[in-house]
């Protein structure tokens, strides 16, 4: 129920701008928000559409741990059983 209502906000989008943020703990937060309602189709979909996945890949380049961590999760749950969004 919650994850529908985020969908319907757009958050998905928000998440994505906060993943270029500068201070790694609110990159970590958002990709790991990402990977939890990346849980729901829907969500799947926009984040892609909204290019979520570039940016989620650049993070497993950080030097942070959590960063890197949660953007893997993100990046897990979101190609897992969906081909289209593996780059």
């Amino acid at each position: 129920e919650n994850r529908k209502l985020l969908h319907e906000q757009e958050a998905e989008k928000m998440l994505i701008q906060l993943l270029t943020n500068d201070a790694p703990d609110v990159q970590a937060s958002a990709a790991l928000a990402l990977a939890v309602i990346s849980e729901n189709l829907s969500s799947r979909d926009s984040i892609k559409e909204w290019d979520g996945l570039p940016p989620l890949v650049k993070l497993l380049s950080s030097d942070n741990g959590d960063v890197k961590e949660a953007a893997t999760l993100a990046l897990a749950n979101l190609t897992t059983g969906s081909s289209v969004n593996c780059v």
